[in-house]
This record gives C-alpha cells, sequence and structure tokens, in this order.
C-alpha cells in the first residue's frame, strides 16, 4: 500500500471476492454466495458480469425482495437445473428455500447472530449424492476480520457460543394490539372484547368514545403480515429516454432507508431523482422516480448537481480521473441514508422512523501516506458527500421504548461502553441475539437521555430483571471474544475502549451505573413506601418562585441558539424566549430578571433543580446579567437547590427530575424525548434555509419547549413543598 500510495504499479497480494468467485461457474454444483445487504450482493454480481461474457454472466443471479416474486422464481428453479451457478443473497436463501444443488457456501461478511450462521450453512449439501461441500469466509467489517485474525480457537468460541433464542412473549401487547383491535371491528366479537382490552386501545388512542379514531383506523388498515402499513407498495417508476416503467413495488420502510432522492438503486443501476408527493399536506409519497446513473441524468438535477460538484473536486484532490459510473461498478460509490428513530417513552407504544439526510460514500482508488507523530501511517482516501436533497415519508410502527432522563454530567462515551457490554452480557447470558434491544445516547443542549428501544416488538424490556443482570454483569469475565462481540454491538463504542487502555473494569461499572437508572424509580418509590405525600396547592402566600432554562443550539458550531427561561411564582408562569445570534442575546430575558427582583422584594425564595447546572448553562448562553443576579441571591440564601434537598431526602446520588416525576407518579405531556424530536426536526428543516427564516421556522420548537420549561417549573414547585413535609 505504501508503494501504491507513491504511484507505483504493484502487484496486489490479496484477492478480490470477484477473482474467486468466477472459478466456480463451471462446477456442477451451486455456490450461494451470503452478504450483509442488497448493495453488496448487487455490487459483487454486479462486478462479476461486468468482468465475463454475457455467456458466462447468465449464470448469475441476485435473490431478495427488491426482486419480483416470479423473478426469483425463476432463478431458483434455474439453479435447480442447473442454469445458474452462483447466486448472491443478504438473506433470503436463508430462510428455508430447498434449491438442493448447493455445494458452496460463500460468507462476504459474517452474521451478526450465530443462528443465522448455521442457517446459512444448512443450505449446502442436503442431497445424499453430493459429494463435496466447502465453506468460504471473506471477512467484511472490522470485527469479523478481527474475529479470524485471533485463530482457530476464537472463531470456534464464537461457533460454539449458544444459539441465540427466538423470542415468543405470550405477553407482548403486540399481540394484544392485533386481537384486541380485531375484535373491536368485528360485530361478532365485539362482545368479547375485555374492559381491559377496551382501555389498551384507548390509552393508545386507538378508540375513542366507543369509535375508532383515526389512529385507529391507520393501525387496523396498516397492521399486515410483513411491515406495519397499507396492503400495497409504494410504486417504483424508472424514466429512460423518456419512457416510464414501472418496477417491482418497494415496501414503506424501504421508501425512508433505501429511496431517498439522491438514494443509488443497486438493482437497477440508477438513482432517485424525485419523490412524487401528494396528499393534503402536499408530502405524501406516493412514488418514486429514478433514472440510469449517470453524470448527464446527475447533473440535470438541481440538487444532484451540488453534490456531483463536490464529488468532482474529491477525484480530482485524489489525482483521480472522475467517472461516477465507473466507480459504482467497482464499488468505490455508494449511498446511505441517515434516520432518526424516535421510540415510544416509557413502555408499548408508537415509534417513528425519519429520513433525515442522505450521503454518498466515495472510496479513493489508492492509499496515501500521512505522518502522525513522527510515524507514517497508510491510509484510504474516504469521502462522505451531503446531498443537499429534501427528506420524504416516515415509517411507524408498534413496539416497546424506554427513555431515561441523565444527570447533566454523565460521561457519555464511558456510558456507550457499558451499554455495548450490557448488551454483550444480555448476549452470552441469556441469548438475546444483538439488536433485539437498540440503544442510543443524546445530548439535548445541557441536558442527556439514555434510550432503548426493540426494532421488532418482543415485550423484553418490561420483562427483563435488570438487577439480576447487574449481578450477571458484576460476575462477568471478558475474555478474548467479549472484546470482538463489543465491536459487533458498537464499533464506536470498541474504539474509545481501546484508547481508554481496554479497562473492563471502568466498562463495568458504566454498564452498572447506566442500568441503576433503570431502577431508580423503584428506588425513590421503596423510600416513600406506605407514607402519605400530601402537597399544599401551590400560591403565592407561600412565598416561593421556582426558575428553569433551557438552551439549544440550531446550528453545528453553536453560533445560533434557542434560549428559553421560565419563572413561576405559584399562580403565574412566566415564560420567555429568546435567541443567542453570534454572542448577541434578545432583550426578553431581561423580563425575566425584573420579575425576579420585584418577587425577591416581596421576600420570596428561589428554588431551582441543581445551581450548578443551571448556572453553567446560562453562563454559556451568554446571560451574564442574570448570571450575576443569581449568584448573588445564592450568597444572600435566597436560593434553594430542591435537587440537594431531594438527594438527600431520598438517599440517591442521582435524581434527574423527569425520574422523581415517575417515581412519585406525576403526569406530564412533554417530555425532554419530545423536545429531542422536535429540535432534530427543525435544524433538519432549517438547513437549507437563510437564516432570517429560522425564527419563524421554529416556532414550534418554542412552544414545545415552552411547555416543556412550564412542567418542569410546576414539578421543582411541588417538589420543593413535598420534600418540607417528609
Amino acid at each position: 500500500e505504501v508503494l501504491e500510495a507513491l504511484g507505483l504499479e504493484v502487484p496486489k497480494v490479496e484477492l478480490e471476492p470477484t477473482e474467486i468467485l468466477e472459478k466456480y461457474l463451471n462446477d456442477e454444483g451451486v455456490t450461494l454466495i451470503f452478504t450483509r445487504s442488497i448493495a453488496k450482493a448487487e455490487e459483487l454480481a454486479r462486478k462479476l458480469k461486468y468482468r465475463l461474457s454475457p455467456d458466462f454472466a447468465d449464470k448469475i443471479a441476485t435473490h431478495h425482495h427488491l426482486v419480483s416474486k416470479a423473478l426469483r422464481e425463476t432463478i431458483e428453479q434455474g439453479a435447480r437445473e442447473g442454469r445458474i451457478k452462483l447466486i448472491f443473497t443478504p438473506r433470503t436463501l436463508a430462510q428455508g428455500i430447498d434449491i438442493g444443488t448447493v455445494i458452496r457456501i460463500v460468507h462476504v461478511g459474517l452474521p451478526e447472530d450465530v443462528r443465522e450462521y448455521h442457517q446459512r450453512e444448512g443450505r449446502k449439501g442436503r442431497r445424499r449424492d453430493i459429494s463435496f461441500t466447502e465453506s468460504i469466509i471473506f471477512p467484511l467489517l472490522r470485527w469479523d476480520r478481527e474475529l479470524l485474525t485471533r485463530g482457530v480457537s476464537v472463531f470456534k468460541s464464537w461457533l460454539e457460543l449458544p444459539l441465540e433464542h427466538v423470542v415468543v412473549n405470550p405477553d407482548n401487547k403486540y399481540s394484544l394490539l392485533f386481537e384486541s383491535l380485531f375484535k373491536f371491528v368485528s360485530p361478532l366479537l365485539r362482545k368479547s372484547l375485555s374492559k381491559d382490552e377496551y382501555k389498551f386501545l384507548e390509552k393508545l388512542g386507538l378508540v375513542r368514545e366507543g369509535e375508532l379514531t383515526r389512529r385507529g383506523k391507520n393501525a387496523w388498515i396498516n397492521l399486515n403480515f410483513y411491515e406495519f402499513s397499507p396492503p400495497y407498495g409504494i410504486k417504483r417508476i424508472k424514466v429512460k429516454y423518456g419512457e416510464e416503467s414501472y418496477l417491482e413495488d418497494i415496501s414503506f420502510c424501504d421508501l425512508v432507508e433505501k429511496f431517498q432522492p439522491g438514494c443509488i438503486d443497486y438493482t437497477e443501476d440508477a438513482i432517485v431523482t424525485q419523490h412524487k408527493l401528494g396528499g393534503k399536506s402536499g408530502r405524501v409519497v406516493t412514488a418514486v422516480v429514478e433514472e440510469p446513473l449517470s453524470e448527464r441524468v446527475i447533473w440535470s438535477n438541481d440538487t444532484l448537481a451540488y453534490a456531483y460538484e463536490e464529488y468532482r473536486k474529491a477525484k480530482y484532490k485524489w489525482g483521480e480521473e472522475p467517472g461516477i459510473f465507473k466507480d459504482y461498478i467497482a464499488g468505490r460509490l455508494h449511498s446511505e441514508v441517515i434516520c432518526v428513530v424516535h421510540p415510544p417513552l416509557r413502555g408499548f407504544g408508537i415509534y417513528t422512523k425519519i429520513p433525515n439526510r442522505v450521503q454518498w460514500i466515495l472510496r479513493g482508488r489508492k492509499s496515501r501516506l500521512v505522518p502522525v507523530n513522527g510515524k507514517t501511517l497508510v491510509m484510504r482516501n474516504l469521502k462522505v458527500i451531503e446531498v443537499p436533497t429534501g427528506t420524504y415519508g416516515k415509517y411507524n410502527d408498534y413496539t416497546y421504548g424506554l427513555s431515561v432522563e441523565l444527570e447533566p454530567g454523565e460521561d457519555l462515551k464511558w456510558l456507550r461502553i457499558g451499554l455495548a457490554l450490557v448488551m454483550v452480557v444480555l448476549r452470552v447470558e441469556y441469548r438475546i441475539a444483538f439488536e433485539t434491544i437498540m440503544y442510543d445516547l443524546a445530548k439535548v443542549g445541557e441536558k442527556k437521555l439514555m434510550i432503548f428501544h426493540e426494532p421488532e416488538s418482543a415485550g423484553l424490556l418490561e420483562k427483563i430483571d435488570w438487577l439480576e443482570v447487574m449481578k450477571k454483569i458484576e460476575d462477568f469475565i471478558p475474555n478474548d471474544l467479549t472484546e470482538v462481540l463489543l465491536q459487533v454491538v458498537d464499533e464506536d463504542a470498541h474504539l474509545e475502549f481501546i484508547a481508554s487502555g481496554l479497562r473492563w473494569d471502568i466498562a463495568k461499572q458504566a454498564a452498572l451505573k447506566a442500568l441503576s437508572y433503570l431502577l431508580l424509580r423503584e428506588k425513590i418509590a421503596l423510600k416513600i413506601k406506605d407514607r402519605e405525600i400530601y402537597v399544599p396547592r401551590p400560591s403565592r402566600a407561600l412565598k416561593i418562585a421556582a426558575i428553569d432554562v433551557i438552551s439549544l443550539p440550531l446550528d453545528e458550531e453553536g453560533r445560533v441558539a434557542l434560549i428559553v427561561v421560565g419563572l413561576y411564582d405559584g399562580e403565574e408562569f412566566v415564560i420567555r424566549e429568546s435567541f443567542k445570534e453570534f454572542y448577541i442575546v434578545g432583550r426578553e430575558i431581561g423580563e425575566i430578571e425584573d420579575k425576579i427582583r420585584e418577587l425577591l422584594n416581596k421576600d420570596f425564595i428561589i428554588g431551582v433543580y441543581g445551581f450548578d447546572d443551571l448556572l453553567r448553562i446560562i453562563s454559556e448562553s451568554e446571560l451574564t446579567s442574570l448570571a450575576a443576579l443569581l449568584i448573588g441571591l445564592k450568597h444572600m440564601n435566597k436560593i434553594v437547590d430542591v435537587k440537594e434537598e431531594a438527594v438527600r431526602k431520598f438517599g440517591v446520588e442521582k435524581l434527574p427530575l423527569e425520574e422523581v416525576e415517575n417515581a412519585l407518579g406525576w403526569e406530564r405531556t412533554m417530555h425532554l424525548q419530545d423536545i429531542r424530536m422536535e429540535w432534530e426536526n427543525t435544524r433538519r428543516y432549517i438547513r437549507d434555509k437563510p437564516y432570517s427564516k429560522w425564527i419563524y421556522s421554529s416556532r414550534y420548537l418554542q412552544r414545545k419547549i415552552g411547555k416543556y420549561i412550564e412542567e418542569n417549573l410546576e414539578t421543582i414547585y411541588k417538589l420543593y413543598l413535598v420534600l418540607n413535609n417528609l
């Protein structure tokens, strides 16, 4: 690679998978090549076909859900009859289809689940007259390369892991959702609908006053076998030389994840150029339009042309000739949709997946030399190109989720490592497959969130005994395979873990800390068990006020931020929104300061939830006058830190405000996760708009933050009163 980076022609030491696979075209049996994605299956098949004559190319096929059912059946029959020799597939042929003549399994990238590996392997040698079978593995990612380079013993220990359980939970509320809705819409079964089932549907917003709501009607239509969507797909139209042709429909989930404008359709050598939009809002996707992938098509599209110019610039800097179709054929150009998932806040509910942006990932042909700290590293050129197109559509389904507010001072890096270790322990000790439960850590201004959700509703989040899991983590002894499994779960966390010196002791403590948040509510509930909680009615006569603030950056650099400050005196909320624009803050917050001074003159005390955290947010928001006022009040003993008092009374070290509410059974309508969702939507919406329109375009975010601050203030106020009565 060093010689290549210097511009010298060097024979390749490693073999391209296609160089080996073409040798199998003359075998009597069939070779199944399993990949980790449709894109990889199409890429390898395309590479192989382009280097062979048409006679040999006809012996190669791809098999996945974007290939029509009729063509898939033709491919399967062709393989049985010996006309098809190589079939590239991500998963469809691992799920029980018996071709019979398979003699060889090729893994281009190992699957994350051992069960899937054995399913793949079970496709070969299914006839007694087959005298020879073999398996070949091409590592694709860091984790499977690491697994194989650690030797046969480590690979064998991976193969010998207990197979992942197929989760069958009779208490899964997804089943209850279907059964309850089915009874409700059926005239014959309506009488058998129990009171609990009706309340369940009512809680989900599916029924009201004995009738299906609009959401309920949509849910009944969307409850289908393969995905939660109407019983038909999104239309896919290919335009070539002005002629339209309809291709196989795509699913609503594929629309969000793979078919946004700027995405490459690997099955058709095409690129999505636009969405047909309709509906009342004008944002409902009715069809996907794609055209052949070429410079002409991209250059003639207003938004794609910008991305194409970035592509040309990158190729020029690398000293390579631009050729977008050539790079696509060689597997050096891919597209990717970055999605945002909004799971249910607590328990079973609806989750939403939204396409956030489209990227092109471009890899260079050659390596380059990079001097770092007196050493020379060989790096492969890589460029991520943002495609400035609008994204449309969303995918909804019902599943389990859990959102937990964290302490502002938590180290998210180590918490991520700890959560990755939790998933490894769940896999090894409980045989729970990776990605049965997903986690995320988010920063919303200065506040932090930990989110869990199940991509497919299993009901494990409600069933798992987290205290028992914590004991398993304490007793867990990591080995060579554990580190590899950590890579499978979260590659970024693994890189951070390596940089931190592979400290398993700290990783275990971080895992325990993360799970301790899930037990926090139970701890508080235990403290107040059998004790009557009396909350005096809020009133100005109590001479108490509460203050809170939140600041959210609207751009990546934090130069523009939305600041909301609120004050509550027991009867009146004063909420003011302001914008920090390049170190200049609006005057609206001054009204809050005037109100505080007015209350002080009436001998009020000011309650806050975490004085140091509040002061840091105010200072970083350039609210110098307000910061000085609060510091002065602190010295005058006019500030009460309600959080400090709660920590002392409840006997816990960490106490996020929303977790206190949950433990006390107090309801709120606006959660931190709701703010996160609206914040991300706003940033996505204003990304391509002129700065002059940002304030107006963030009006929905302003309203939601105002409501969130209002509910925070009421909780701080009531909590102060409760603590005084404990």
